[in-house]
């Protein structure tokens, strides 16, 4: 999860979940790490339906 974080740190704007995975550098395991901070609203989805690797995230104001 701290990968993840520290990947957030660096975003301005929107991301692809398989780019911010990637960016990550944990691969498959950041799935779960982006899925949790997205439910923590550390990440806001953007967009309908449910986060796939092809949606885009950003991260939450404040």
């Amino acid at each position: 999860m701290a990968a993840v974080r520290r990947a957030i740190e660096s975003i301005h704007g929107t991301i692809r979940i398989r780019d911010l995975a990637s960016l990550s550098g944990i691969g498959n395991a950041a799935w779960w790490a982006i899925i949790y901070l997205i439910g923590e609203e550390d990440l806001i989805h953007v967009g309908d339906g449910m986060p796939t690797y092809p949606s885009f995230v950003r991260r939450a104001e404040g």
